[in-house]
Formats: C-alpha cells, structure tokens, sequence
C-alpha cells in the first residue's frame, strides 16, 4: 500500500499544488514506514530434507538383512510339514491340517500358514517361499514404525526408530524363520498407525479398523498378539481431542471389532466342523477352543515339564542376560538403552509437548512394561515370542536418541545423564560383545566422542562456530553407539543362517532316507504310507512328499486310534507299517505317553519287527502289522 501511494505521487510530480504530497508525504517518508532490508539466506540441510533418502536406505538395510541367504536358514519341520498338508485340499488348507490325511492339525489357527501355503504356491514348495512372508512382514513394519513415531515425535525419531528396528536381532532373527510372528508384529505397528490417525483425525472407522488389525494378529498368534491394546487403548483416549463420550464409545466399538475378527477363525472352524475334522494337536478334547484358550491360554502360564530345555528361567534380568537363549544380545542391547533413554527423554522433555505427544509418551511407556514384565516372568519363553513388544523398544530407543539433539532449561542435567547413558551402552556393549570385537570398539568411539560433542555443544557461548552441525552430529554418534552392537549381532545371525525352528525330535536325516526308500518299494494299494505313535517324528518326511500317515496319538499321548480301529483297519489293507519306539511301559511316569497306548503295545506284540530292512536303529522300530 506504501509503494503504490508513492507511485502515485511520483507520477503527479513535486508541485506546490500537489495536496496529495503534501498531506501524506512527511508520513510516507517516515523511518517507521521504511521498508527493511531483508538478508536472503541459503537453506539449511534440516532433517525433514534427508527423512526420504535416509528412510530408503533404512528399509534397504532392514530388507536385506531379511532376505540374503534366505534360503539357507534351517527350517521347521513342524510347520512346513502343515503348509505341505494344507496344500492338498481346500478341507486342510482352511482347518490348517498336520499331515496329508487331515487327521491331525497344528497348535494354532490356520490363518498362521495361510501366507505360507499362498506363497509356496506361486513361487514353488522350497525354503525361500517359506520363509518369503514372514521376511517382507519383518521389513514392511520398519516404514510403518517410523511413520507412527514420526506423528508423535517427530522426524528425527522416527528415523532413530525405524533404524533400531531394522537391525533389532530379534527381529532379524524371527523374520528369518518360519513362524508367523514377524507378520503378527507388522500387523501390530499397523494398529499402532490406524490408532494415531484415529487420534488426529477423531474418525471411529481407523480406531475400528485397528481392532481388526490386532483380530487379524491373533489369528497369527492368538494371545501374543493381545500385549500392546492396553497401551494403544490409553493413546486413543490420551490423545484424542474428541469428547470423552466420544472417545468411549470409539473404543468401544474397536474392542467390538477386535473380539469379532479374533474369534471369527474359531467360530467359523467350529461351524463347520464334523466327525472328520482333524484334531488340533495340544488340544484335550479334540475342539479349536480348547487349543486357543487352553493350551495357548491359560496352559502358558504354567511351566511344562520340558520348560527347561527350550527357554532360560524366568528371571528379572532374563532379557538381559548373556546365557541361555541370548536374549541380552538378542534383545537386550536395544532394550537397555531403550529403557534408559526412553525415561531420560520423558522426564527432561519440555512442557510445551502436544496432546498427541503426552499421549503417546504414556502409551509407549505401558506397552513397554508390559512386555518387560510378561516375557521375564513367563513360564515358556522362545525367542519370536518377544515380537509383540520390539516395536516398543524401538520406538522408545528413537524418542531417547532424538532427545539428545534438543536443549532445554536444564541443560547440564541433560548432558549429565545423556553421559551416564552412554557409559552405561559402553559396559553394556563390553558384557555382551566379547564375540564382536570391532562393534564394541566402534561403540567405545562412538560413545566418547557424541559425549564430547555433547558438553561442548552444552557450552553458554552463542557465538561457537559450527554448534549446530554438532547438534546434529550428537543424535547421530549416540545412534552409532546404541546400534553398532546389535547390527553385528545381525549381521552374525545372517552369516551363520541362524534360525528360531523348534527343536523337533526327529527321526534322523539317513535314517528318514532309508525308511522313505523301504516304504517307497512296498507301498503297495495301502491308503496311509504310515502309522506312526509321535506324528512330529516324521514331519520332516512329510515335508519331503510322503503319503497320508495315520497318526496314533495327539500332544502328550492322547490317543487318536483305537485298537479295534487300527486292527480293522490292518485288515482291510489301509495301512501296514507302524513306527514306534522302545521305550516300553516300564516306567510308572511313562503310563500315560504314546508309547504305552493299546494300539502301540499291541503292535510290539503281534507285529513283525522290519526295523533293519528299513535302515532304522534305536529306539525306533518299524513292524509290519500285515504279515500274516
């Protein structure tokens, strides 16, 4: 308006008649209506600008972790031997069948394998197909966590996020296998993101559809699938801006949905069910119900006889410790930190956070004690089990890492306890990483060096040269210190094709070669290739093509065929061999295995022993129940 009004009088000229210039020309010309200079400034490199080509490159790290060398990670033969089964037939594909016949079927829903069985189809029954699912769902979570921390606290956490979870051993290690657990934790990180954007956007259909996200994660895992909804219920009702009576009912309505979609496997499978539906194994009483809520369920809660051979003892620091299953270099060197700077970043934060931000720094606060306490206190703990709260250590590791950038009214505590954390991350890299030398020295460095910048950067001299390129590289070496040691480890767990499978007790590699050749050559019109007290025994030569086997017990010896069955069905020709042990019934603590059922006592007795034309020893015997 200023420069028009002297374009004006400009073009009427300095004349003594002009009354425009002389009414407003002394005002125009003030020094308070002077136009000030303005000093145009190159921008600056700011996080925002580097977020893209910093989250590819993330993600490829994440992906190739997951992928390289896939094919060569030991499988399980337990669950690849129900991807070969469900293959067979739309009956055991839905019903997630154990073994060809469909008499038998796995310790969880069927949607576990589904991806599986779709995967094996398109790309061919082998290794790699196997393990193809659960390694995308591993490397599809690392985008959505940033994208979820990045609503709450910004860029430069989300990038310190997805980055701890890209190399989290853990996490490597159980997208590496195949079990579905990687899968389930993507889909969690997914209701974490639907439950934000139901936060921001206060619309009843994303915090719905996080409740079916986390009923799609329990039909992968059930229970453990259930660890992060208290926490993500607090950061809905925490950060919402709705009503409260909104916000209740908005939960509601999720909780609705989540029981929905959790039980929709279970109530469908039970609709459907008739007298030749196959039973789930760890199941009492042949129904899915009992497997979900009480062998998954309530029985978790109990330590089984076998608890010691497959899990460390429960224990406060079992997450931390060396020994045993490794949780603490699995585990342990994210959580940590995790912890320490997580709480570090909440009590030192400043009071101008948002809603939101309170909201989620609450949140994440409960979903990590909850993990830290169930998985210490477990009875039965394997190592994928931790998935349903490694998005929480992650996300708590990238809050604490981008909180050291930040200054504040109490800068020298902040420098002080930024200092104890990292001395702590160096003894903590020491403890753990004797097998990793060079990542525990690139901890040390790294470590020393951020703390350095760290006081310097906390000196009161406004004039420092260079003091925010030094802000920028303190979040930067404290993320080096923090993952250096779990990359290694990661990098280990690759290079040596670690993998999570179960410890089945199988019958041996050169044996199951010989016995699959003798049953080959005599399989004659029988219908079952095999009868069998201990159906995992032989998952291995289910994976392999092996015929319908008929399995005599389910978990723990629970008989499946009686006598009079497996007699009538000898002598109709449906089945001739039968593998067993010889453990025998002496034992008083073995009266109730399978190795003591009528069926299998009867077999010893009037069986024919074929053991050594079929290239077995002991303690496995195979009898030709037909030879008469």
């Amino acid at each position: 308006m200023v420069r028009l009004l002297r374009n004006v009088i400009a073009t009427q000229g300095p004349t003594p008649g002009n009354r425009l210039e002389a009414t407003i020309g002394p005002v125009i010309r003030s020094p308070a209506l002077q136009t000030p200079r303005v000093r145009v400034r190159r921008p600056d490199v700011r996080v925002e600008h580097l977020a893209l080509p910093a989250l590819c490159l993330i993600c490829a790290c994440a992906l190739a972790l997951r992928l390289v060398e896939l094919s060569q990670v030991t499988a399980n033969p337990f669950y690849d031997a129900a991807v070969r089964s469900m293959g067979r037939s739309w009956h055991n594909f839905f019903l997630g069948a154990f073994e060809p016949g469909g008499r038998l079927s796995i310790d969880k829903p069927a949607v576990d394998l589904w991806l599986q069985v779709l995967s094996v189809k398109v790309f061919g029954f082998g290794s790699f197909a196997l393990k193809l699912p659960e390694a995308l769902g591993g490397a599809v979570a690392v985008p959505l966590l940033y994208d979820t921390v990045r609503r709450l606290f910004g860029r430069g956490a989300g990038l310190a996020a997805a980055a701890a979870l890209a190399v989290l051993p853990v996490s490597v290690l159980t997208s590496r296998s195949d079990t579905m657990d990687s899968v389930m934790m993507a889909f969690l990180v997914g209701a974490a993101w639907l439950t934000v954007r139901a936060a921001q956007k206060d619309r009843l259909l994303l915090i719905c559809a996080a409740g079916a996200a986390i009923g799609v994660a329990f039909n992968f895992k059930l229970f453990e699938a259930l660890v992060p909804v208290p926490a993500l219920g607090l950061l809905y009702l925490l950060g919402s801006s709705a009503p409260w009576k909104r916000r209740i009912i908005g939960l509601a309505a999720a909780g609705a949905v989540l029981a929905a979609v959790s039980l929709s496997w279970v109530g469908a499978a039970t609709l459907v069910g008739h007298k030749g539906n196959p039973y789930p194994i760890g199941s009492s009483n042949g129904t899915v119900w009992d497997v979900v809520f009480g062998f998954n369920g309530s029985g978790r809660l109990v330590s089984p006889a076998s608890a010691g051979k497959v899990a460390s003892a429960p224990s406060p620091t079992r997450l931390l410790q060396r020994g045993g299953q490794h949780y603490g270099s699995l585990l342990g060197s994210e959580l940590a930190p995790a912890v320490l700077l997580g709480v570090l970043a909440l009590l030192l934060a400043g009071r101008g956070r948002s809603r939101l931000e309170r909201a989620g720094a609450v949140s994440l606060v409960v979903w990590l004690a909850i993990g830290v306490v169930l998985f210490s206190h477990m009875a039965r703990l394997h190592q994928r089990y931790v998935e349903a709260f490694t998005p929480a250590i992650a996300a708590a590791l990238g809050v604490g890492l981008a909180a050291l950038a930040t200054r504040g009214r109490r800068e020298w505590l902040r420098v002080a306890a930024t200092i104890g954390v990292l001395g702590f991350v160096v003894w903590y890299a020491s403890y753990l990483g004797r097998g990793e030398p060079t990542a525990v020295r690139i901890t040390v460095i790294a470590a020393v060096v951020s703390a350095v910048v760290r006081i310097v950067v906390a000196l009161p001299r406004p004039d420092l040269p260079g003091r925010r390129a030094l802000s920028v590289a303190v979040p930067m070496l404290a993320t080096v210190a923090c993952l250096a040691l779990p990359a290694a480890v990661s990098l280990a767990l690759v290079r040596t094709h670690a993998s999570d499978a179960g410890r089945l007790a199988l019958v041996p590699p050169k044996e199951a070669a010989s016995l699959e050749a003798f049953l080959r050559s005599h399989r004659g019109t029988t219908r079952y290739d095999l009868a069998t007290y201990d159906p995992s025994r032989v998952a291995a030569m289910i994976v392999d093509g092996i015929r319908p086997i008929l399995p005599l017990s389910s978990w723990l010896g629970r008989p499946l065929v009686t006598l009079h069955e497996l007699r009538a069905r000898a002598a109709a020709g449906e089945v001739r061999y039968v593998l067993t042990n010889s453990a025998g019934c002496k034992n008083p603590k073995l009266t109730r295995t399978a190795g003591c059922l009528p069926a299998v006592r009867w077999v010893r007795k009037h069986g024919l022993d074929v053991s050594a034309q079929a290239g077995l020893a002991t303690p496995l015997h195979l009898y030709d129940i037909a030879h008469r």
